[in-house]
């Protein structure tokens, strides 16, 4: 499982305010949500939340990771949306060959829509 997601696990559980919700949330059981959590914690070496039985907080290390997690979060979605959308945008030179009367009844229209559509062409 990548970092993003344990990030965002740890978030819907802090969201939600219970393993079960953010399970439900994620869809996701609450036992592989807890172990995530839980695996995140072993790896920080640190505690992000304290559990009882009826309810459960955030250390004061676990709310500035959240804190930082949210932003790092926001941040890469943001970039990955940007990155998605120039690769999705057609950009070039596209040249096109036929006859002139062809070329003036049915290309030259069609190329002015596209170059509409796609001013990078």
């Amino acid at each position: 499982m990548s970092q993003k997601t344990e990030l965002e696990i740890l978030l819907a559980v802090v969201d939600h305010g219970s393993f079960s919700a953010a399970a439900r949330a994620l869809g996701y059981t609450p036992s592989a949500v807890g172990k995530r959590v839980h695996q995140l914690e072993q790896r920080l070496n640190v505690p992000l939340l304290v559990r009882s039985t009826r309810r459960m907080t955030l250390t004061e290390a676990g709310r500035r990771y959240a804190e930082e997690a949210r932003d790092l979060i926001a941040r890469l979605t943001a970039l990955e949306e940007d990155i998605s959308d120039d690769a999705s945008t057609l950009r070039g030179t596209v040249r096109l060959t036929s006859s002139a009367a062809l070329g003036r009844r049915f290309v030259v229209p069609l190329v002015i829509e596209f170059m509409e559509h796609h001013p990078e062409v």
